[in-house]
């Protein structure tokens, strides 16, 4: 899936965020300390001025008896204040309220410088990170296919494992009993070991490519089987996928040949001992797997051309961080002075000699940017592990990529084929009591604008009874040919094929069921009648 339309995280402004978020906890931590000294120092500034207070009157009487008593006076009175006074200083010293207040704020105080040590080891990491986010960003600047500068948004890590294994490429290999029975998966873009394994329908039914026979290939033209490949035993593509041939031990694929006369495929039937086995990976690609070649969309498996060190690259909103598949591997780029010889002006400004000059360039290496970045795989790797269970029974598939898997398979095969050789050759009224409704469907269907040349020709021919065709059976099952003489001694030949399943119809065939296939508004040579397919030829002499 394009990643085009999420929401996509700055790396700089994300970690830019973090570090605002660390540096107001550490300032909250660093006021709640200062707070708290502040008010102890006021609690005990207060206490020492009340203290200083009675001990400045216990000082006063005390000079007061002095004098008193210097005159032979009575002090009774004063003493008995001095000892209130002293009463008075305990009662200050020991007050419980003042000691629980202190005892409080130093609490505080403490606990205050472990939340700032924290704060400031959570500042210094965040700061690290926004470094490696701007080697990032410095790295795009320079060449755009290096660095990182944004991620795509995802609400949940399990989003983007399964966004990512719907992207994954996978290949296809086809055994030497035409059965599409191997799929190639690219675990990461440019895998140097792709998993291999054994796929089927069922655990005691395989897939059958469902190939056009060699004498069949013009069915390419018709859009019902545009997307089957012929059976020419070479490798082919389909929906972005390459399946490819499997020679046979010791064989190459040149040496691979259809044994089956017009190299019809034979019909292949799957017995319990054809069961495929699921036993995992081989420890190496085999060598008919070939090369990596990238999908041709964008994903978050494979962001783009030249920049598959970004592969993975995703920003996780439920978990607040950074993922990529390889994280330790991010294309770097630097600007460098190299020395090149070039020609220049020379010293006596006569004509141009070689001399050894300094330019500017930049070199690529690649950055461990896991510090910012998680690496995702892991995740990917256990999710993967649920889609290979279900590879040998993938008409129960669940997973997203099992699910794709078999879709890509149906493209080309199917647990049973629709082309089965035709055991015999078959007379004119034999084949006439198969196709003839659907021939007698097209030359009595109605004239359209656009009916051109041969088509128009044989048409005019058969129905006006001029001619009557001369028609004969391939080596495929519902394939025949047909040949008219044309008033000019030509002959205009053409092919008709019926998928075995509606051959011989009970009743007439509608015209209705007749379409004239244009190109550039003219028909010519293409026609389908309901399910049969009729490609008119060339004239021949």
């Amino acid at each position: 899936m394009s990643d085009t339309l999420r929401n996509k995280v700055v790396l700089v402004s994300q970690c830019e965020a973090w570090l605002a978020v660390a540096q107001s906890k550490l300032d909250e931590a660093t006021e709640k300390v200062r707070r708290h000294e502040s008010e102890l120092t006021s609690i005990k500034s207060e206490s020492e001025n009340r203290l200083r207070a009675i001990r400045e009157k216990i000082e006063s009487v005390r000079q007061t008896i002095k004098a008193v008593l210097s005159q032979d006076g009575d002090a009774t009175s004063l003493e008995k204040k001095e000892k209130e006074y002293q009463n008075a200083l305990s009662e200050e010293s020991g007050r419980p309220a003042l000691l629980e207040a202190i005892q409080k704020h130093e609490a505080e105080i403490e606990a205050g410088k472990k939340e700032m040590l924290a704060a400031s080891a959570k500042v210094e990491e965040k700061t690290k990170l926004l470094n490696v986010a701007w080697d990032l960003k410095r790295f795009y600047d320079l060449d755009n296919k290096a660095g990182i500068l944004d991620a795509p948004e995802y609400e949940t890590k399990e989003d983007a494992v399964q966004d990512y294994l719907q992207s994954v490429r996978v290949d296809f290999g086809i055994s030497e009993s035409v059965r599409v029975d191997q799929v190639v998966i690219w675990q990461v873009p440019y895998a140097q070991k792709p998993i291999v394994l054994s796929v089927a329908a069922s655990p005691d039914l395989g897939y059958i490519l469902n190939a056009i026979p060699l004498s069949l290939s013009w069915l390419q033209r018709f859009p019902a089987y545009a997307n089957r490949p012929v059976a020419s035993f070479e490798d082919f593509e389909r929906g972005g996928s390459k399946f490819h041939l499997i020679p046979k031990s010791g064989d190459s694929k040149e040496e691979i040949a259809d044994d089956s006369e017009d190299g019809e495929s034979e019909e292949v039937e799957v017995s319990d001992g054809d069961a495929v086995d699921q036993e995992g990976a081989e420890d190496t690609a085999p060598e008919w797997v070939g090369d990596y070649e990238p999908p041709s969309e964008s994903s978050l498996y494979s962001p783009g051309a030249d920049i598959d060190h970004r592969s993975g690259l995703c920003f996780i909103k439920s978990e607040d961080r950074f993922y990529a598949i390889r994280p330790d591997e991010i294309k770097s780029v630097q600007k460098v002075v190299k020395k090149e010889q070039q020609q220049v002006r020379s010293p006596s400004g006569y004509g141009r000699v070689w001399a050894e000059v300094e330019v500017e360039g930049v070199e690529h290496g690649e950055y461990d940017a896991s510090a910012l970045i998680h690496e995702l795989y892991e995740h990917v790797f256990d999710a993967k592990k649920a889609v290979e269970s279900e590879l040998s029974n993938l008409r129960q598939a669940k997973t997203p990529l099992a699910m794709r898997i078999r879709s890509l398979i149906e493209l080309v095969a199917g647990t049973e084929t629709q082309f089965v050789k035709e055991t015999r050759r078959l007379n004119g009224a034999e084949i006439n009591e198969l196709v003839g409704p659907y021939w007698d469907a097209f030359v009595s269907a109605p004239w359209e604008p656009g009916i051109s040349e041969n088509c128009a020709m044989l048409k005019h021919l058969c129905e006006r009874k001029l001619e009557t065709p001369h028609v004969y059976s391939y080596g495929v099952k519902g394939h025949y040919g047909l040949k008219v003489r044309t008033r000019d001694h030509d002959w205009i030949e053409a092919s008709l094929y019926c998928p075995p399943a509606n051959l011989a119809p009970k009743g007439p065939v509608s015209h209705e069921a007749v379409a004239y296939l244009r190109a550039e508004g003219v028909c010519t040579r293409r026609v389908m009648i309901g399910p049969c397919c009729l490609s008119i030829g060339n004239r021949v002499k």
